[in-house]
């Protein structure tokens, strides 16, 4: 049998087990739609590491959002999280930052916070639910909203969303 032969025989098995890995993904997505820029921010309501609720429709009454999905184990977020908090210190009086975690206990996410000398809230998203309305896929997410309730900016860096012009 010549390389070609193997090739051949092979390459049918491979497109076969990805197509049908593909389709079972597929099947066990719970959303299978992700929130675009000027479609509407689903409201949401969830405790901070401080025990405080943060309700995003009484946020929104005051002033912009960014909402920050991370997590501790992520090294991307951990490099993320000082840009983050400097642009919370240099617009806290007109644009609110709420770190969202999703999954972890309230003392893991506090001892991240306070390890990196992180000082805006952060949120418990613990059954997901949150994320999973944002369509968060993978983290760091960042997520600005608008006092309107309308997506501005949907990515991965708090730098490249103040670029934008947004606040």
């Amino acid at each position: 049998m010549n390389n070609y032969t193997k090739t051949f025989r092979i390459r049918p098995a491979l497109f076969t087990s990805l197509l049908f890995f593909g389709a079972l993904v597929g099947c066990f997505t719970n959303n299978v739609y992700a929130i675009g820029l000027g479609d509407a921010a689903p409201d949401f309501t969830l405790e901070t590491t401080g025990g405080e609720r943060i309700i995003l429709k009484d946020v929104l009454k005051e002033k912009k959002a960014v909402l920050v999905f991370w997590a501790t184990w992520c090294p991307h977020c951990a490099a993320e999280a000082p840009h983050v908090e400097n642009f919370y210190r240099k617009n806290k009086g007109k644009v609110a930052v709420i770190g969202i975690n999703e999954g972890e206990s309230r003392a893991k996410v506090a001892a991240f916070a306070e390890k990196k000398g992180l000082s805006y809230p952060m949120a418990l998203d613990s059954d997901g639910s949150v994320a999973n309305a944002y369509g968060v896929r993978g983290v760091p997410t960042i997520i600005a909203v608008g006092k309107d309730a309308k997506i501005l900016y949907y990515g991965h860096s708090i730098n490249e969303a103040e670029n934008e012009n947004i606040f």
